[in-house]
C-alpha cells in the first residue's frame, strides 16, 4: 500500500486511522506519519466539539473545514501545518510519541 492511499485512509474514519497507525508502525512512512498526527488533531478538535455543546456547531464546522483542507493537501502530497496544534503534535518528528520513553 503506497503512502498516499494510507494518508487517505487516515481521513476516512477513526477505524481507518487506527488500522493505518498499526500498518505504519511496521512500515514507517513520512507522509503517512504526518497525516496520522494531523488527523489525530482534527479528531480531537471534533471530540471537544461534542463535549462542549454550546460551541459544538462552531467547532464542528471548523473541524470539518480543517479536515477538508488536510484531505486536499494530502492529494497534493503537501504537508500543510495548522498553527492551532503545530507545537502539540510536532509534525517535524518522524514518529508518534512513545510513552514508554517518558522518564519519571
Amino acid at each position: 500500500m503506497n503512502s498516499q492511499v494510507k494518508a487517505i485512509l487516515t481521513h476516512v474514519t477513526l477505524i481507518g486511522w487506527i488500522i493505518i497507525l498499526i500498518i505504519n508502525s511496521n512500515e514507517k512512512d513520512e507522509l503517512t506519519s504526518f497525516y496520522l498526527r494531523q488527523t489525530l488533531g482534527i479528531y480531537l478538535i471534533l471530540l471537544i466539539g461534542t463535549i462542549i455543546p454550546a460551541l459544538g456547531i462552531i467547532i464542528g464546522i471548523i473541524g470539518f473545514i480543517l479536515w477538508v483542507i488536510s484531505l486536499v493537501g494530502q492529494f497534493n502530497k503537501t504537508k500543510n501545518l495548522y498553527l492551532l496544534w503545530a507545537n502539540i503534535f510536532r509534525p517535524g518528528s518522524e514518529e508518534l510519541p512513545n510513552f514508554k520513553d517518558i522518564s519519571h
